[in-house]
Order: C-alpha cells, then structure tokens, then sequence
C-alpha cells in the first residue's frame, strides 16, 4: 500500500475500536455485531486530493444530464447499455451532480424508470389531487354542480339520531384520482429546476475508447462531486462488482444518511401502485354498492327499528365486513398479494446477498474493469479481505438501519396508496353535512382519518408479514393453499375497513369512537415500527455504535477540489 493512514487517523480508529468494544449495537429486537459505521481506514481531504481517482484532473469529464433528459421518450435511454455520440452530448459538464445512479444494466429498464419517475413524482402528484379535490368541494359547498360529477348515482340515506336522511352518492372524487396519475407519470417534464444526475451511459463517452477510460478512472472524483447517490435495487445487483464497489466508495467517502444516500428496493413503487389500485377499485365499488345495500333506505330505516341499539356496532361491523370482502378487496386482493411476496422475497435475498459477497464471485462484463476495481480496493482499502468485511457487515448494517430487517414499507406508501379512501370519505363527509346530518358528517371525517392512515396500514403490514411467512405462497402446487394468501388479505383489509365503517351507527357515542379508534392507532404504530416496542422496554440505554461517526474532516474547498 502506497498510500499509509495518517498516525491520526490511526488513533482515532483505535478510539473507535475501543468504543465498538464496549457498547453493543441494537437494532430492534436484533443485536448485531459491533462493527465501525465507516471503513477503518479514514482519510483526509488532503490525501483524496492526492489520489488521482478522487481529484478532478479533467473537468470536462465531470458530467451530468437533466433529468427529464435521460427519462425522456418512456425512459428509452435506459433500455440497453449502449451509447453514442447523440447521447453523450445530452449531458454537460457539472461541478455538482445531484443524483448519482447506481444500477445494474441487467435489472429490466421499466423498472427502473417507473421508480425514478415515481421517486421525483409521488410528492407533487400527491399535493395537486389534494389541491384539485379541495376546490371541487370548495364548489359543492357553494352550491356549484358540475355535470356528470355531481349526478348522484343514486341516493342514499344514513342515520342521524332516531331519523334517516337522504344523502347522494357522486363521483366527485375520480378526478382527483386521474389527476394524481397524470402529474405522477409527467410532472418531471414541466419542473422549473430539474435535478442533474450521472448516468453512465450518458456521462461518460462510449464511443471513443481512451475518453471512456479516463471517465471510469474518474469514479471517485464523480462520487465526491455528488450530493446523493440514488441505488436502484433488484437482486441482481449484488451480483455486479461495479455496483457493490460504488456503493461501497460512497459509504468510504461520506457518512451514508437519508440525504446522501437512498437505497431504493425497486418493486416498492410497483408495490405501492397497486395498492393504489387496489383502493381506487374499491372506492368506485364503494360508491355504486352503498347506496343499493349498506346506505339503502330499506336496510338503514330496518337497522334503526329492528337492531337492538348494544348490538348494532357488531351487526354493521359483520355486514361491512362481508360488503368489503366480496364487493371491494376479493378480486384486487390477488394483484396485491403477488406484490407483497415479491417484495418480501426481495428483502430476504438482499441480506443473504450482502453476507455470501466475495470479490471472486460477483461478475464483471470486462476482466480490465475488475483489476481497475480491484486496484481501488487495494488503494482505498487496503486489502480484498478489508473490503469484503465491509460490504458483508458494515453495509449491511448500513442497509439494515435506512431500510429494517424486512424492508419495512414507509408510511408514505399507504397514504398514497389509500388516497382515492382520502378523497371519497371527505367528499362523503361534505355530502353528509351539506344533507343536513351533522353527526353523520363528524364520525365520516373521523373515520375517514382512521381509515386513510391507519387501518389500511395495519392491514398492509400484517399482509406482508403474512407473506413473508410463507402463508399462501404463490409456488404451492395446491390450489387451495395459493387461493390462502390472496383471500387473508382481502380480509384483513375487510375487517380494518369494517371496524371504522361500522361506528357510522347512530347509537355509538363520539367519545367512543374516538377511544376504539384511537386504541387501533397505537396498534398499527407498532405493527408498523416493531423496533420503537422494545424503546419501552429497554430498561438500560446503549450508545449504538453503528451511527456514523462524526467526521472531523472538514468539507473540501470547491478551488482544491476542482484543481487541475
């Protein structure tokens, strides 16, 4: 090794070590093995400065293309490694790049390209259907119809104390739904400041063969350049020893947090489109059944005279429950559970992946590009063994605390996912008052709330603990054990929409409500974040010694950094 660590930086790993040595790292439930959260061999800014794979020698191979660029055409760019001029001249040189893709060219290019779209989208496409459905009520409350929205498909009655009162049911809330579609699948071709990102069949030139050298040879310099590195996941890409070594330069280069790295499984977006669907499937359902069984005149004016008042929560809960599973989730439940498994399957591969890596099984398309890589992780960290104890314990423990042990599925995806539950209870809920029944309206707002962000997350996550079980596994030659999976969940999601639907009764007291209501989002918030249980456990804390190790090293001068 040419290049020893400062007796410094010596030190402060033997610091380190010593601390490793005496604080275990916990991770939820899971203890892991102490490990340092960054490579032991730490170097200053100046010695990056002296390594010609970390300085800029050559700006003009810095490069980076819009992102609307290199997603243009549905993505065509990203369908086969294959560059030419035309596509190095979409990018220019950068001094900053704002994205970093890490992928593999053999993961399928329409993944890819629907979870960077979806990534860049969700947030906009989100907030505009809120905007949109907020005007559209804000015009029903103003008495303006809008034709073939405000046509009720037929009228409907819910309870208001020891009385019915007819309410209509629209569809007032679909474009709202075709909105968010719309701005998610194009919003990045209307942006006003597009990130710049380095793909590098775009950033680095593919045609003339001593330039594209010099591009690979400048991975480092790249990696420093860039804010955030964006890692596109699929199994296969643990495999390529390209992508492990540039996630694992990234780690050696920066504390690996939220803003400077996204560690993206890419079957989460699919997944959470489908849950998408999965609900507005059930919400047109929702709209055409209600008013001819659950909200018709005969069974509400039937319920309040014949139904015992103790017994009508239980009675309405068993109703909505069946309404639910074989009018809304019976069919769309099989989509939903195929994703679940595909997802979970992934997360338990992932980590097999990261323990079994070795240098001398991941592959390569040429044999020069492994000894350039390997000549980096000689010089970067110092020994093949060093690295693969990197990659098999440090990132993976990386990995473990952005994503959990089962690639636990944000929050974010059930609120997108149950955004079309979100849009029809408010309009219900603006319906119910404008109707004259004021209770009727408050429990709707609030179980509207309930059903949204909590009970199709409780329903969601026990779905996918199921699947990961292998309950139901899609590969069972019996048909009944394949039907098992699908059908469970169409039922959880049944009972957690039946539990909020049925305190519409009118003889279940708002305080009560709230109570039941409340008592199942403390449920779904640990079912959710199973690790925060053991937070109250704990009797002793421990420093976890797997978060990033502050950096005495200041950030390099932009004039050192670019120096030629």
């Amino acid at each position: 090794n040419n290049h020893p660590p400062p007796q410094s930086c010596v030190k402060m790993r033997e610091e380190e070590d010593v601390a490793n040595s005496m604080a275990p790292c916990v991770f939820g439930q899971e203890q892991l093995k102490p490990r340092l959260s960054r490579v032991a061999r730490k170097v200053s800014t100046i010695e990056l400065n002296k390594d010609r794979s970390f300085s800029i020698h050559e700006p003009d191979f810095i490069r980076a293309v819009p992102l609307p660029l290199a997603l243009r055409m549905a993505g065509k760019h990203w369908r086969d490694n294959t560059g030419c001029d035309y596509t190095f001249n979409l990018s220019k040189p950068a001094r900053k790049i704002d994205v970093f893709f890490s992928h593999s060219w053999r993961t399928p290019w329409w993944l890819k390209v629907v979870a960077i779209i979806y990534y860049y989208n969700v947030t906009a496409a989100f907030l505009a259907a809120l905007a949109l459905h907020v005007c559209l009520l804000g015009l029903a409350v103003a008495g303006v119809e809008i034709p073939y929205l405000d046509a009720g498909v037929s009228q409907g009655y819910v309870w208001e104390g020891d009385h019915i009162v007819p309410v209509p049911f629209n569809f007032r809330y679909v474009p709202s739904c075709l909105v968010f579609l719309l701005v998610l699948c194009f919003r990045q071709r209307v942006a006003l400041r597009p990130p710049n990102c380095f793909l590098d069949k775009m950033c680095i030139n593919q045609t003339d063969a001593e330039k594209k050298d010099k591009g690979v040879q400048q991975l480092g310099a790249l990696l420093r350049a860039s804010k955030q590195m964006m890692v596109l996941w699929q199994p296969e890409y643990l495999t390529r020893l390209w992508c492990v070594f540039e996630l694992a330069a990234h780690s050696f280069l920066y504390n690996a947090t939220e803003e400077t790295l996204v560690f993206y499984p890419l079957k989460q977006p699919l997944l959470t489109l489908c849950l998408y669907v999965f609900h507005f499937v059930a919400s047109l359902s929702l709209s055409v059944l209600s008013p001819l069984t659950l909200f018709s005149e005969w069974h509400t004016s039937w319920v309040a005279e014949n139904i015992d008042p103790a017994l009508q929560y239980g009675y309405l809960w068993a109703v909505y429950f069946v309404v639910c599973f074989a009018g809304m989730y019976c069919l769309p439940s099989f989509f939903l559970w195929r994703f679940c498994e595909m997802h979970m399957q992934d997360a338990e591969t992932m980590y097999d992946q990261f323990v079994d890596f070795k240098v001398s099984k991941a592959q390569c398309f040429l044999e020069a590009d492994r000894e350039y890589v390997k000549d980096c992780i000689l010089r970067w960290f110092d020994s093949i063994g060093a690295f693969e104890d990197f990659v098999q314990h440090d990132l993976r423990n990386l990995i473990l605390r952005h994503r959990g042990e089962k690639l636990q599925i944000p929050f974010s995806v059930t609120m997108v996912g149950a955004l079309s539950h979100l849009l029809i209870g408010s309009n219900f809920a603006v319906d119910c008052a404008r109707a004259g029944a004021k209770l009727s309206a408050a429990n709707t707002a609030l179980v509207t709330f309930f059903i949204s962000f909590c009970s199709d997350s409780l329903a969601l996550n026990l779905t996918l603990r199921l699947a990961a079980s292998g309950f139901g596994s899609w590969s069972n030659s019996c048909l009944w054990r394949r039907l098992a999976g699908p059908l469970a969940s169409a039922a959880l999601f049944s009972a957690a929409s039946a539990t909020g639907l049925a305190t519409l009764t009118p003889v279940l007291p708002l305080w009560l409500v709230s109570i039941l209501l409340g008592g199942l989002t403390i449920a779904n918030i640990f079912v959710m974040r199973p690790d925060w249980t053991s937070c109250f456990l704990r009797t002793t804390t421990t420093k976890d010694t797997d978060d990033p190790v502050d950096d005495p090293t200041p950030e390099p001068d932009d004039d050192d950094f670019f120096s030629i």
